[in-house]
């Protein structure tokens, strides 16, 4: 139970690195497809 005790404690972090992750690939695909995103 200590790895839901460790994610219980992380979980913002884990929010956040996901997010960021996540907008790097969504600007990475609108780069390769030539889209102009509001930044």
């Amino acid at each position: 139970m200590k790895v839901v005790q460790l994610l219980g404690k992380a979980w913002p972090e884990f929010i956040v690195l996901f997010s960021s992750i996540a907008y790097l690939m969504i600007r990475i695909v609108a780069n390769i497809n030539k889209i102009n995103l509001p930044t």
